[in-house]
């Protein structure tokens, strides 16, 4: 009888587990989902800092037809020049975040327009990306990698 209770007692205690752990996959998704909502708003808004807030300390970005951004100075640098050149109004949706342990990885589309701040006609924005995501010392996630490329000529 023992041994039966004990068997019993390991399927619960497993069952606990999995479900934990589940639910804290589903709040990390969440929280994922908010920082890339963020993004999109700090973006429209031309915050570089709050979108060097996105980023860990030393991200790295790949983007298109470039060198690799690596580190928040190149990051920063790269995002200055872009919204002095340009007004953005854009959205990033996730279409899956997959999460394990302290590391996760989304990617999606971000659709919107950037408008020439010398005037000019806005030019649509189809991008397609991947990112990697580092859980911080305070729970919260940031982007480590991202890497994206346009669905337009």
């Amino acid at each position: 009888m023992a041994g039966k209770r004990t068997r019993i007692l390991v399927l619960l205690a497993m069952s606990t587990l999995a479900c934990a752990a589940r639910a804290n996959v589903q709040t990390d998704e969440q929280a994922i989902r908010a920082l890339l909502d963020g993004f999109g708003r700090a973006a429209t808004a031309g915050d570089v800092e709050t979108l060097m807030g996105y980023y860990v300390a030393e991200p790295a970005k790949l983007g298109p037809g470039r060198p690799p951004m690596e580190g928040a100075s190149a990051v920063r640098s790269m995002f200055t020049t872009t919204l002095e050149t340009a007004a953005f109004k854009t959205e990033l949706v996730p279409h899956d975040i997959r999460v394990s342990g302290d590391l996760a990885v989304a990617r999606g589309v971000q659709t919107g327009t950037a408008t020439p701040r010398a005037g000019g006609p806005a030019t649509a924005i189809q991008v397609k990306w991947v990112a990697v995501y580092a859980r911080q010392a305070d729970g919260s996630w940031r982007c480590a990698y991202d890497i994206w490329n346009s669905d337009l000529p």
